[in-house]
């Protein structure tokens, strides 16, 4: 289905009578275009940002890939204990990892490897087009360079993590990214085509475009729906023909509004059992808005292509969205009067940051960009205006930007294509390759995040701290405190009450086969002379990790 209607989505966009505007522009800009797209697929593959949230999502690929017996997506494959359900049960709706494990099982590639190399290079050249094809309807005579003022921005600017640009290039190997920079401007433009031209054509193609985000994140779920209802109100007026269409406009959303129903019961419970999901946020705005725009130019300037857009358009269309759009953010999303109940029935209090998800920043930054080009006509030269655009994405480039999306400031390194992972990984292949499939490990959550991504792999006690916490009402609160105990004591950051006994038991509880712990531990004497005594032996030590296995006797 996901490879379906992604298909359905975007070949609309190949054939000559879709591909070229109304207008017909020179055959060069087409060819920049696909020379863009290709730049960005390289830039894609040697941008190196690594996320341990991989951590889950590559697991998911590798659950299905190695057991494709089971039920898909429904019981945990990260701990090795029977009967946990998934860590959230909205990421059942996920289908991008099983497009992962299905290139996985059938050609016998790794599922780390087809999400970190494969699906990315696809989604680069997918950015720029998706982007184009928006652009095509907001500035039909400009679209080429709102799509490079686009690129300037995901390319140039790195302040924030949560920033728009994060999730473009430099992390296009998750779903969510995929979503945000590739399948909300896609939905916006079928829900403006659709506005625009209301045929059932139109329609299927805006319904694919919102089922499709959901298959590549749960977040799809609220955001997908919203931005189509903003992006047909954009192009409604109010007549009762155009209240028809927008009618059966929103009916697109239908199926992906009804899954959100559903989920969402099935999730309050399960984000309750998690203290950080559930604590009360003071100013949640400001942080919020601090964390995607920090507190530099960069907040000033994106506050300002916000506010400006709206009256720098050169066409209606544009101008209507550019006011629909941030209104309808601030109304329901942004109101603070409202946010504490959209961070409690819809997002959570730790992503509530992604509301801005609904708001295209980008876009109307690119739109205020390329107003340089047709405010001059007739005053200045084709030339002049083109150099002028390109000199003020110079100068914004080199100025507002605290550093570049792929600055070391960023965590990015520029390398050969490779998989997109730090050294934890490494250490994480030594051990997995020391111990038996299935087995049972403790290991620093550094570590340990990156275990679960190997195909066959071991189960650490702790993947990540907060994946464990949301098995409590399944594992209970003393054994997941005992796991997290254990993981930061062989972490070396702490040392719980008869530390030495507690190791001690835990190795015969849990009946672990290998132990990877931090040398600088300053107890590490003693982690070495309990597994000693318990018949480890230490067979590797590397990057200032030791890994002991137990010996057969």
């Amino acid at each position: 289905m996901l490879v379906y209607f992604t298909t359905v989505c975007f070949c609309q966009g190949f054939p000559k009578k879709y591909f070229l505007p109304a207008a017909k522009r020179a055959m060069g800009w087409e060819l920049s275009l696909w020379s863009l797209g290709l730049i960005c697929v390289v830039l894609t593959l040697i941008a190196h940002r690594p996320d341990v949230d991989d951590a889950f999502y590559v697991n998911l690929a590798v659950g299905v890939a190695d057991s494709p017996h089971l039920p898909l997506l429904q019981h945990d494959t990260l701990h090795g204990i029977a009967n946990l359900p998934l860590i959230l049960p909205t990421y059942k709706v996920h289908a991008v990892e099983l497009l992962s494990a299905s290139v996985s099982f059938l050609t016998g590639i790794s599922a780390i490897y087809v999400s970190h190399l494969i699906i990315p290079s696809i989604a680069g050249l997918f950015v720029v087009f998706a982007y184009a094809k928006l652009f095509r309807v907001l500035l039909p005579l400009h679209w080429l360079w709102g799509v490079v003022a686009v690129l300037v921005i995901f390319i140039f600017v790195g302040d924030t993590h949560p920033w728009y640009s994060n999730f473009s290039f430099v992390r296009l190997h998750q779903g969510k990214a995929i979503f945000l920079s590739i399948f909300v401007p896609l939905i916006i433009t079928y829900a403006l085509q659709f506005s625009i031209t209301p045929t059932l054509q139109q329609w299927l193609l805006l319904s694919a475009a919102q089922v499709s985000a959901v298959g590549m994140t749960s977040t799809a779920l609220w955001i997908a729906p919203i931005v189509s209802c903003l992006s047909l109100f954009s192009a409604w007026r109010p007549t009762r023909e155009e209240s028809k269409v927008l009618l059966f406009g929103l009916l697109a959303s239908s199926y992906v509004v009804i899954l959100a129903v559903l989920f969402r019961s099935k999730t309050q419970a399960v984000l309750e059992a998690v203290p950080e999901f559930t604590l009360p946020s003071e100013s949640l705005l400001k942080v919020s808005f601090e964390s995607v725009f920090g507190t530099g130019l960069l907040s000033y300037t994106a506050l300002f292509g916000i506010l400006v857009a709206w009256c720098v358009c050169d066409n209606s269309l544009a101008r209507r969205l550019s006011i629909f759009f941030p209104l309808g953010f601030l109304v329901f999303l942004f109101n603070p009067y409202l946010a504490e109940l959209v961070a409690s029935r819809i997002t959570s209090v730790p992503t509530y940051w992604r509301v801005f998800w609904v708001l295209p920043v980008p876009a109307l930054m690119a739109i205020v960009f390329t107003s340089i080009l047709f405010l001059g006509e007739g005053k200045l030269s084709p030339r002049t205006r083109v150099v002028a655009f390109l000199s003020g994405l110079l100068l914004f480039a080199s100025t507002i930007p605290r550093f570049s999306t792929l600055s070391p400031q960023n965590y990015v390194q520029l390398k050969l294509p490779s998989l997109k992972v730090d050294n934890g990984y490494k250490i994480a292949s030594l051990l997995v390759e020391s111990v038996g499939r299935g087995t049972y490990v403790l290991a620093p959550q550094e570590v340990s995040a990156w275990i679960t991504t190997f195909h066959h792999h071991p189960y650490p006690l702790v993947s990540r701290q907060h994946y464990l916490y949301t098995m409590r009402p399944y594992l209970g609160d003393g054994e997941v405190s005992r796991r997290i105990q254990l993981a930061n004591y062989v972490d070396g950051s702490e040392r719980p009450p008869n530390s030495a006994a507690l190791f001690r038991s835990s190795l015969v509880r849990y009946q672990l086969q290998g132990v990877c712990f931090n040398s600088s531990a300053s107890w590490g004497d003693e982690i070495r002379s309990v597994l000693t005594q318990e018949g480890f032996a230490r067979i590797r030590s590397s990057s200032g990790f030791e890994i002991w296995v137990r010996q057969v006797r």
